[in-house]
Formats: C-alpha cells, sequence, structure tokens
C-alpha cells in the first residue's frame, strides 16, 4: 500500500489525517457561507422594509452577489467584483443580465496593484468587460482601492 495514500501508517482503509482536515476546511466554509447568506438576507430583508432607497449589496462571493440580487425588491448596486480574468468571464455576465449598477475592484489575480497604473488597468479591464456585456458606462463603478498612507505607505 502506498503510505502517501494510505496516511499516518495506516493500514484500516481510513481517511489520511490530511484528508479529514481538508474536509473539515471545507465543512467550516460551508458553514461560514451558509452564516454570511443567512445574515446578507436577513439584512436586505430589514433595510427594504425600513427605507425605500436602493441598497448597496457587497460580499466577497459573485454567486451571493447573484442570488441577493433576485431577492431584492428595488434594483440594488452589487459590490465588489475583482478584476480577475475568472471574474469578469464567469460573473460579471451573470451579474450583467440584472441591469443593475456594479462596483468592480481595482485589483486582479495578484491582489491589489502597487501602483496607479496598475489598479488602472484593473479598472479598464473591468470597464470594457461590462461594455463589451452591453452594460450602460453609468453601471460600471471602478472602487480605486485607495489605501490609507498609514496601511499601505508604498501604495
Amino acid at each position: 500500500m502506498n503510505g502517501a495514500l494510505a496516511g499516518a501508517g495506516s493500514t484500516d482503509g481510513a481517511a489520511a489525517p490530511r484528508d479529514r482536515g481538508v474536509a473539515e476546511e471545507e465543512s467550516e466554509d460551508a458553514a461560514a457561507n451558509a452564516r454570511e447568506r443567512a445574515a446578507l438576507f436577513e439584512m436586505i430583508d430589514r433595510a427594504e422594509r425600513a427605507a425605500a432607497l436602493p441598497l448597496v449589496i457587497d460580499s466577497r462571493h459573485p454567486w451571493l452577489l447573484i442570488e441577493a440580487a433576485a431577492r431584492t425588491r428595488r434594483a440594488p448596486i452589487l459590490s465588489s467584483l475583482p478584476a480577475t480574468r475568472e471574474a469578469l468571464a464567469r460573473w460579471l455576465p451573470e451579474l450583467a443580465g440584472f441591469d443593475v449598477p456594479i462596483v468592480g475592484l481595482a485589483m486582479d489575480e495578484g491582489g491589489v496593484p502597487a501602483d496607479a497604473e496598475g489598479r488602472y488597468a484593473c479598472a479598464e479591464r473591468f470597464v470594457r468587460g461590462g461594455l463589451l456585456l452591453g452594460m450602460p458606462l453609468a453601471h460600471l463603478i471602478v472602487d480605486c482601492i485607495a489605501l490609507p498612507g498609514g496601511a499601505a505607505p508604498a501604495a
């Protein structure tokens, strides 16, 4: 039996400790996502009952933005979609279908670029992607992620 597959010398067919760790992490992630989803939906319901104003719905999970947009009674502003190639190819087309403003983040696969040129390139990629999908320019909002000097002195 291959020791790497069997775990720490186990020959009883039990999952390796590393495998249990991955499963536990996935379970914790799923639980955290479920809590975030429930909290977001509760907040949307409360806010829409309290005021007839548009909401800005912010999540790091594009799938959650899609679920939230489908749930709202009024057109929201959806935030925050990074300018990664995956986000623009996979999620922007679906978000664009809601015909609402979308906030794109000036960050890519490498995170937030340290210089203005890098952030501009991210912003440009987001805006061009939205325009190619037929989104009105007024629905494409860019968060340039201006960090406070103390938080990132070189930014």
